[in-house]
């Protein structure tokens, strides 16, 4: 019995250790975060990756409270503070807006560039039954087949599809496309769109695929994904329509590049939506055994001016054969003459 206790006393020691050295390292995050930023790598990884790197202090505090160790668990105070005051809107009931003004549904969709699941990907796009659609990673075959079997949902495309990995983009949409550029500046593609929703009311729609960070951890030093969202949010700038800006942006809601443009736009899901809203990655294009694990980040956006008031946003359950999962906002447009009713 004595030996009995003497292991049940270590297993405790070695745990309570345990939880005490990841509350020292949220705690350290979170004063370098205030005090250094992201020009320290490792924060700037801790960014790219939340809300996960805090979630196991939900299981680390109660242990700790367990184990009667309640000074220690103090080390997490300013984990808790920052997880509550950036995450408790997003877990709390959100029944949305009601607003007296006719509304849009915009739908995000970074297809994977994925070809041998085109079908899924157009029976997706169907189901969400958006007015408008806008995709990155968009390879030609896959345009091709969606334009097929999209057709009589969507009269009007842009696309701008490739036959190299991730490059490509596109819109469809139920409303005449009056005009239409790539952004070649963008690596992983970018389009700038305009739509007629009624007469006289045009909206422009960015469409963009800024890269994923640069592994500085690894000596690669760069700010491609920052002068990528620079570039768009200066075209945004200049844009006198009603504003959308949507896409794949390789952005957490907690990173800086994300505060630059939470600024200026609003976030849909932000705004409207309830829960983490996870878009990256769905497991199963890694390995078929982990198709039960949920995806993990938010990297999915719609963003929106002042003429819009977001309603609701989510993302769909269903990935289409992609490592992301869509996201579908429905927002009211506030500004400018009515939209038709003919793209209802």
């Amino acid at each position: 019995m004595a030996v009995w206790k003497r292991g049940l006393k270590s297993t405790s020691w070695i745990v309570s250790m345990l939880c005490l050295l990841y509350g020292g390292l949220t705690a350290g995050y979170v004063l370098a975060r205030l005090i250094i930023g992201e020009r320290w790598s490792l924060v700037e990884l801790a960014n790219s990756l939340m809300p996960n790197p805090l979630l196991p202090l939900f299981i680390a505090v109660p242990i700790l409270l367990v184990l009667r160790r309640w000074r220690w668990s103090l080390i997490y105070a300013p984990a808790v503070i920052l997880f509550t005051v950036q995450y408790s809107p997003l877990l709390l009931p959100n029944p949305g807006a009601s607003v007296e003004a006719p509304h849009l549904r915009v739908l995000t969709y970074n297809l994977g560039s994925v070809v041998e699941d085109a079908e899924h990907t157009a029976d997706v796009i169907r189901a969400a039954d958006a007015h408008i659609v806008a995709l990155q990673e968009l390879l030609s075959p896959v345009a091709l087949r969606l334009q097929r079997d999209l057709a009589d949902l969507y009269p009007y495309h842009a696309l701008h599809p490739t036959d190299n990995y991730a490059r490509g983009v596109g819109l469809f949409s139920k409303y005449p496309i009056t005009d239409d550029t790539y952004l070649d500046q963008i690596i992983l593609g970018g389009q700038q769109t305009r739509i007629a929703l009624a007469a006289g009311t045009t909206i422009t729609v960015l469409n963009v695929h800024p890269v994923a960070p640069a592994a500085r951890l690894f000596g690669i030093e760069s700010t491609l994904r920052s002068q990528e969202i620079s570039y768009a949010l200066d075209r945004a700038a200049q844009v006198t329509d009603p504003l959308l800006l949507v896409g794949d942006f390789n952005i957490t809601d907690q990173t800086d590049d994300y505060a630059r443009i939470a600024a200026r736009y609003g976030d849909a899901f932000r705004v409207s939506g309830t829960g983490f809203g996870a878009t990256f990655p769905n497991f199963t294009r890694f390995a078929y055994r982990l198709r039960w694990l949920p995806p993990i980040i938010r990297i999915d956006y719609v963003f929106y001016d002042a003429n819009w008031q977001a309603i609701s946003a989510y993302t769909l359950g269903d990935h289409g054969g992609s490592d992301h999962y869509p996201v579908l906002a429905e927002l009211a447009f506030t500004g400018g003459q009515a939209v038709a009713q003919s793209g209802s």
